[in-house]
């Protein structure tokens, strides 16, 4: 894949967005492996940072020339915004920058998307009879229409549909079925 000028693929980042302010993800409080919330401030506007600012409880820097040229004080910006999220917790982080209208969303691992309240309510997270393993909870269809529900089902056992597809998809007869021996 031809990405730079000299054919290289670029570098790997990691979590950063090189030379964007106020854009990428950011380690919360209280510091665990999935504590990060993903910020995507991206703006030269003035407003927008001295809005991000006051929610951070850093109005000091409202008027700060590093807002004259964001891209160009990316690093120190970013490393401000890290300084008040690590003292939050992600949900915290969520909410104070989205009440204040600043893209962001917290980072969810599965433990968070399947004890999330807003998507059980939503209908995201439901429970299945599964054959073998009894009841469990899956993620569903986001996708809400009325006229057309998904049937929320759990998936064919291995070997489950074997005849089915075998008869109606291949044309096999009965007796070449039952001469496979499944």
């Amino acid at each position: 894949m031809r990405v730079l000028g000299n054919c290289e693929s670029p570098p790997r980042r990691g979590s950063k967005v090189t030379g964007r302010a106020g854009s990428g993800v950011f380690k919360c409080s209280p510091g665990g492996p999935d504590d990060y919330v993903y910020i995507t401030a991206l703006s030269t506007r003035r407003n927008i940072w001295e809005g991000m600012m006051k929610t951070i409880d850093r109005e000091d820097l409202e008027e700060s020339s590093l807002f004259d040229d964001p891209s160009s004080n990316a690093e120190e910006i970013n490393e401000v915004i890290q300084e008040w999220a690590s003292c939050v917790t992600k949900h915290e982080a969520m909410a104070a920058l989205g009440g204040a209208g600043i893209p962001c969303g917290a980072v969810l691992n599965a433990g968070d998307i399947f004890n999330d309240h807003h998507l059980k309510e939503r209908g995201m997270i439901l429970p299945i009879n599964h054959p073998q393993r009894g009841e469990l909870e899956v993620i569903c269809c986001p996708i809400k229409m009325s006229d057309s529900p998904v049937e929320i089902k759990p998936a064919p056992l291995l070997g489950e549909n074997n005849t089915e597809v075998l008869s109606k998809v291949l044309g096999y007869s009965n007796k070449q079925i039952e001469a496979l021996n499944l």
